[in-house]
C-alpha cells in the first residue's frame, strides 16, 4: 500500500480568541518538522479573519475597496459626455454593492 502525504501550499497559523490578550498569542505549530508561520489575519474564503472574532480587519479592508470602486463611478458621473444613469445604477450595484454584500451573513 502506498504512503500518502499532505503538503499544504500556503500553511498558517493563528489563534482566535473572544480575550484579546489571549487572541494575540503567538502559537508554535511544526508540520513534518517545518515551523508554521503565525498569521495576525487570515484570509479565509475571502474574508479577512481577525483574532478577536471582530471582523474589523475585513470591515477596513472592504471599505478601502468600496472607496476606490466609489471613486470610479463618480469620474464616469462628471464628465461632459457621462453615462446615463441607468448604466451608473448597473455600475455602481456591480462595482460596490457586491463587493459590500459579500459575507454579509457571517457578519451577524
Amino acid at each position: 500500500m502506498k504512503k500518502t502525504s499532505y503538503v499544504p501550499i500556503h500553511p498558517q497559523v493563528c489563534a482566535f480568541h473572544l480575550r484579546n490578550r489571549e487572541a494575540s498569542r503567538q502559537l508554535s505549530v511544526t508540520w513534518s518538522g517545518i515551523q508554521l508561520p503565525c498569521c495576525k489575519n487570515p484570509v479565509y474564503l475571502g474574508m479577512t479573519q481577525d483574532p478577536g472574532l471582530t471582523d474589523k480587519a475585513h470591515i477596513e479592508k472592504t471599505k478601502a475597496k468600496v472607496s476606490t470602486r466609489n471613486n470610479i463611478v463618480s469620474k464616469l458621473i462628471n464628465t461632459k459626455w457621462g453615462a446615463s444613469p441607468k448604466t451608473l445604477h448597473s455600475m455602481a450595484l456591480a462595482l460596490c454593492f457586491s463587493t459590500v454584500e459579500y459575507a454579509c451573513p457571517a457578519w451577524e
